[in-house]
């Protein structure tokens, strides 16, 4: 084994440990609370304060706990109890791969509903990075924006935060559309925001109605054939010269990289019944069938691996 490969399995290996023994000692709730130190921690969780002490530097090492100049740490993140939640999902990784079931079911309105919810404003945050990458590219194009699967919106509000002339249809779930709605307040872009609650395979997306629309970190939830389904809704739903945008893990035509999104697809095994990682022929091939062309593809250049894919419906 190659140096390099040996430091990254280290790292992820104690990454895993530091983070499932501050989730089960308690200290990811303690940190959710308020400021801790390794004394105070030593005393709330019942355990070593020199453990406590490395344990703290080891999440601030990650980038989920902050320390001022006092030796108190902090939590860097809201909902810090929720990577405990995330980590319990890939104990589950033995099951889901022994018996093909999922354990989120994040690819049905039910198991959306249930787990979205708690799950968007997280990954919203994430993204933000990426999000200012597709505004730049994608602000120029229209008005009119449809971001379907919105979640968090990220996506959307960088447009509308870049553009005050724009409007925007968010579309999702009914339980997570309060949590867009929440977001986009809180973004202070809540007047250019209209919302569509509902089924995506289902709901009314309009006709010929949207400059631009946007499906991000949407298409891996599904097979080959739910995606072809839903590029040609809103094919329909993007008036003539419109664009869509597509944003997503994208992993080579071998899958044997980059390591992240293989990594990244393995993951979906947890939360989806038949979801994929699609290399960009795939999504090329499907654009194309339904209709757009002008592909392309950008890379973004942020701490995830995210690429931006684009086409445009014809004129005629």
């Amino acid at each position: 084994m190659a140096a390099e490969q040996f430091a990254f399995l280290s790292e992820a290996l104690c990454s895993y440990a530091a983070l499932s023994a501050a989730d089960r000692l308690g200290i990811l709730f303690q940190m959710e609370k308020g400021t801790v130190t390794p004394s105070s921690l030593a005393q709330e969780c019942s355990i070593n304060e020199r453990g406590a002490k490395w344990l703290l530097a080891s999440l601030a090492a990650l980038g989920l706990a902050a320390r001022d100049g006092e030796g108190t740490f902090y939590a860097a993140m809201p909902n810090l109890t929720r990577v405990g939640q995330i980590i319990k999902m890939w104990d589950g990784l033995e099951y889901v791969v022994r018996e093909g079931k999922s354990i989120a079911e994040g690819d049905t309105a039910t198991g959306s509903g249930n787990f979205y919810p708690d799950v968007t404003p997280f990954l919203g945050k994430g993204f933000a990075e990426a999000a200012q990458q597709v505004a730049s590219r994608l602000g120029q194009f229209g008005t009119r924006v449809l971001d379907v699967g919105a979640g968090a919106a990220p996506w959307s509000i960088a447009i509308a935060q870049q553009n005050p002339d724009c409007r925007v249809t968010a579309a999702d779930l009914p339980s997570v559309i309060e949590v867009t709605q929440r977001v986009v307040e809180a973004a202070g872009v809540a007047p250019q925001y209209t919302y569509l609650g509902g089924d995506l395979f289902v709901a009314d997306l309009g006709n010929a109605t949207y400059d631009v629309a946007i499906a991000g970190n949407l298409y891996h939830l599904f097979d080959e054939h739910t995606n072809h389904n839903l590029l040609a809704r809103l094919f329909g739903a993007i008036a003539p010269g419109g664009e869509i945008a597509i944003v997503d893990v994208l992993p080579n035509d071998e899958m044997t990289g980059p390591r992240g999104t293989i990594l990244y697809g393995l993951g979906l095994l947890l939360r989806t019944s038949l979801g994929e990682a699609y290399p960009l022929s795939v999504y090329s091939s499907w654009l194309e069938e339904v209709g757009f062309d002008s592909v392309e593809c950008f890379h973004l250049s942020s701490s995830l691996p995210l690429s931006l894919i684009t086409a445009r419906k014809p004129t005629k």
